[in-house]
């Protein structure tokens, strides 16, 4: 996730946060140029591997095989406009 949108700087960044049955969903979401543009300007593995360790955090904490997260690629009017990720915890 990002907040570079172009040289306007109107990057917006929104963390909701609530309860959802027995667990906490955390729902980040913002208005950058999306997963696509920003993997072709930084191809970084750091990156990927920051992204693993967080699955892999995830998947530890909740006890589970696949990583209660969902990744949406945003888009208005067919362009790119933003990321939102939602990961689920566990409640303990």
């Amino acid at each position: 996730m990002g907040l570079k949108t172009g040289e306007d700087n109107d990057g917006l960044l929104q963390i909701e946060i609530k309860k959802v049955a027995d667990k906490i969903e955390y729902t980040i979401k913002d208005n950058g140029i999306g997963r696509k543009a920003a993997g072709m300007i930084a191809q970084n593995k750091e990156s990927s591997y920051g992204m693993q360790m967080s699955y892999d955090r995830i998947k530890l904490f909740n006890k589970e095989e696949k990583p209660s997260v969902e990744i949406i690629d945003l888009y208005k009017d067919g362009i790119a406009a933003g990321t939102e990720v939602k990961v689920l915890l566990n409640i303990i």
